[in-house]
């Protein structure tokens, strides 16, 4: 069976490699590099294929290896398997193998692989030409599925990749690089002949996801999803299993399993350990996604507002309020307002003495919301930046691009929507749970618009709330949460429906310093130009 490669996966196989090299080449240099490892895959699939087509007739091995080395010579340890199964210094054994296929075809091949620094292990560690290597791997390049005039199509390429603009901040704009693929007839200075294929590319964000977790998630026979569903792995690294009977119209990955009697539509697939590829190579370069990279998330936000946002401590001596507990904060309220500022003010848990029984809500339970002092107006910070030693509550309209990350949790205290929907956009980083709180719901309906992450907890109400569910809550936007011991997202009890919905405005306008993929890129545009 043949893995015929059309025109259009052979670029992407191209880009792909690109993608690999981004932040440690520079990219006027990355055919130098991509480039020797085509030619040294297709050398190698190339004289299997012949090996294997003469070995078929004669049943004869040293015959079928003069058959193949008839065209050109693939000396001993100088095959593209060699190098692959080098267990380190694979920059050295690729340089060994391109001068030692280079000196046993002179006429042919000399100088073909050029002169690019594959042993520089500063600048291309062996775990990054590892993945060079596997990417390279991933199809077979013989002529078979590869015809020479398929591969070269008469015309020669120019792979030219314009990076980000370093000046530009997280919160400014995205890191977005554009990769152009000109093609022309061989030797032609006649530019109306060229064409040109733009790509713009980014780093996978967490907001790429309508779900994103490292437990376990089921959606019953009712839910549509509507944006790609990811189950990743615990912290002991058990990859948990995705059970989905409902409607998916994207797609659905899962390290684990992906099951349920599941209707996929506008061409939504499942991808999971037993699929070809498997969800992480489909995903992540064939890597685990470790929940725990995310965490230094909090630490970012923390120092840009501190370089330039705000700072929300874990004491405000200004409420009086606080004071018969030393003035320690229990939560921090942001209340964004239409017009770009946000009112804040510092809160201490709600508490009811009955029969000399005093007892205390959490920011979440009970009916009664925490006690919070005189509100201070603050503009949305430039760089987009909040950073609160405390737990946040939050509600309003909001207008900027904001990211509010908590040393504990995040609790949505009402509304939560955008002045305008595809310009304003709200992450919430909770190093905890976000949860939604029993008093935050005053109406028939519930409406919350973010890109949330909760680092070690799940998405969940008010988890004890045992009252009747009547109100409707509608969550638009992105949910990346650890989970807990009852799952990810756990609204078994406050609302009698939930309506969870991708907002797809997350592709081209993340919320400040959210975390990113480590191994994977997201196509913006694909595009012919010219």
């Amino acid at each position: 069976m043949t893995d015929h490669l059309t025109r259009q996966e052979l670029e992407s196989y191209l880009w792909g490699a690109a993608n690999l090299l981004r932040g440690l080449v520079d990219a006027g240099d990355y055919k130098q590099f991509v480039f020797p490892l085509l030619f040294f895959k297709r050398l190698s699939d190339v004289w299997d294929e012949e090996f294997a087509a003469a070995l078929a007739d004669s049943a004869d091995d040293d015959y079928a290896g003069a058959v193949a080395n008839d065209r050109f010579v693939i000396p001993e340890g100088a095959h593209w398997v060699d190098v692959r199964n080098t267990p380190r210094d694979v920059g050295r054994a690729l340089l060994t193998g391109f001068r030692a296929i280079e000196g046993a075809n002179p006429e042919r091949l000399a100088g073909i692989f050029g002169n690019a620094t594959w042993t520089d292990k500063a600048l291309l560690p062996d775990d990054t030409l590892r993945n060079l290597i596997e990417h390279f791997s991933r199809h077979t390049l013989s002529i078979a599925n590869v015809p020479e005039d398929e591969l070269g199509n008469g015309y020669e390429y120019l792979l030219q990749v314009i990076p980000p603009n370093s000046g530009l901040q997280q919160s400014q704009a995205q890191v977005i690089t554009r990769i152009d693929v000109i093609g022309r007839p061989k030797g032609s200075a006649d530019q109306s002949t060229w064409r040109t294929l733009e790509t713009m590319i980014r780093p996978s964000s967490l907001t790429d996801f309508q779900t994103f977790t490292a437990t376990s998630v089921t959606y019953n026979s009712a839910a549509t999803t509507t944006g790609p569903i990811f189950v990743g792995e615990d912290k002991n690294g058990n990859p948990g299993t995705l059970t989905h009977d409902g409607t998916a119209k994207a797609n659905l990955y899962s390290e684990g399993t992906v099951g349920g009697t599941t209707t996929y539509t506008n061409g939504a697939k499942k991808y999971d350990k037993n699929s070809n590829p498997t969800a992480l190579c489909k995903l992540n370069n064939c890597n685990p996604v470790q929940f725990s990279s995310f965490q230094s998330t909090i630490t970012t936000v923390s120092g840009a507002a501190a370089a330039g946002g705000i700072t929300l401590g874990a004491k405000d001596n200004s409420n009086a309020g606080l004071s018969g507990q030393s003035y320690n904060v229990d939560a921090w309220k942001l209340a964004f307002q239409a017009n770009g500022t946000i009112l804040i003010s510092s809160c201490k848990l709600y508490s009811q003495k009955v029969n000399n029984v005093t007892t205390t809500w959490q920011d979440y339970d009970g009916s009664n919301a925490p006690v919070c002092g005189t509100a201070t107006s603050y503009n949305v910070p430039s760089n987009g930046a909040i950073s609160s030693a405390a737990d946040v509550l939050v509600s309003g309209v909001v207008k900027g691009k904001v990211t509010v990350a908590s040393s504990g949790d995040v609790v949505f205290g009402g509304d939560t929507t955008y002045n305008v929907n595809g310009t304003d956009v709200l992450g919430l980083e909770a190093q905890g749970t976000i949860y939604v709180a029993q008093w935050a719901v005053t109406g028939a309906t519930l409406n919350l618009w973010a890109a949330e992450l909760a680092l070690n907890g799940p998405f969940e109400a008010d988890p004890v709330y045992n009252g009747s569910a009547t109100a409707t809550m509608n969550f638009n936007g992105s949910t990346a949460v650890y989970g807990g011991s009852n799952g990810a997202i756990i609204f078994s009890n406050l609302f009698a429906h939930r309506n969870y919905i991708y907002d797809n405005n997350l592709k081209f306008l993340q919320p400040p310093y959210w975390p990113t993929l480590g191994n994977a890129f997201t196509v913006l545009v694909q595009r012919e130009v010219g």
